[in-house]
């Protein structure tokens, strides 16, 4: 029998967390010298799966020597983009935006911390394509959105954390309605007695 509770939690961050403690310096460095990022620079590891002939990728994030009991899903906005993009000012000079506005130095060390690449996106590019895929377009409708988001749940669920604690599911701008659809999509018979859903 399931014990799933459900929260949904309107919660107002303001500028709490607005850092991202990712070392970017380091990947700087690397980018001058001309060597290839990899999702493995920023503390990062990369998973893909295929669903109705559709790759999705997704990426998980944990603290060094920790070892995660509960899954944090993060939901972003809209924007269509890398879930990190850097820009090149001049020869020396490199910044960075993300659809991540996380700072994980508050991300507690028993959650894994996962999020999902937006379609025809990927981890890691420069800001010099502005064209956006054509997938994008045909794979963005909320109910696109939610069927990954719930397939990306149960392979964590099974493959990656398959016992965890608790389940806390964010949804900012955009993923607030994805978060709160897939509250009532996903059918899986977890053992877990909390499953809190935050909305923004």
């Amino acid at each position: 029998m399931k014990n799933i509770q459900i929260l949904f939690l309107l919660l107002s961050f303001g500028q709490v967390v607005n850092g991202q403690k990712i070392p970017l310096r380091a990947i700087t460095e690397k980018l001058k010298s001309g060597q290839f990022i990899t999702v493995s620079d920023f503390g990062f590891k990369e998973y893909a799966f295929v669903q109705k002939g559709d790759t999705t990728k997704f990426y998980t994030y944990q603290k060094k020597n920790t070892n995660p009991t509960s899954i944090y899903l993060y939901l972003p906005g809209s924007n269509a983009e890398n879930i990190y993009t850097y820009h090149k000012e001049n020869d020396s000079s490199y910044w960075y935006n993300s659809l991540i506005s996380f700072d994980f130095t508050y991300l507690p060390e028993n959650f894994l911390f996962v999020i999902i690449a937006k379609p025809g996106f990927g981890f890691f590019n420069n800001s010099n394509s502005k064209s956006i895929p054509q997938v994008y377009w045909e794979k963005t409708s909320l109910q696109d959105i939610v069927m990954s988001a719930n397939a990306t749940l149960n392979i964590v669920h099974k493959k990656i954390l398959k016992k965890p604690e608790n389940v806390v599911v964010f949804g900012y701008s955009e993923g607030f309605y994805v978060a709160a659809k897939l509250a009532t999509v996903n059918k899986k018979n977890y053992t877990f007695r909390h499953w809190w859903w935050w909305c923004l």
